[in-house]
């Protein structure tokens, strides 16, 4: 369909406003050198979840999740675990 998004194209989204709310937290630098990127399908949406492994499986965390929607471009993000500068 004509308003359809590609997949490059949900991930450059993503990545762009993923880096701008990210600016808005304290991110610890060695946070970052441990994140690892997965992608989830659902449905329509892509959700790209950068996240620090656990000790096990089951207990990431989740530094980032973005949802894009491949039908409108919709998008979200939520920094669940990151405390906000100046909190």
């Amino acid at each position: 369909m004509a308003g359809d998004i590609t997949l490059a194209q949900a991930e450059e989204k993503a990545r762009i406003a993923t880096q701008t709310r990210l600016g808005a937290y304290d991110v610890p630098d060695d946070l970052m050198g441990q994140v690892v990127l997965t992608t989830l399908f659902e449905g329509d949406d892509r959700v790209f979840v950068l996240y620090v492994p656990g000790e096990t499986r089951s207990a990431p965390m989740i530094v980032a999740k973005t949802r894009v929607n491949l039908k409108t471009g919709a998008l979200s993000v939520e920094v669940p675990t990151l405390s906000k500068k100046g909190a």
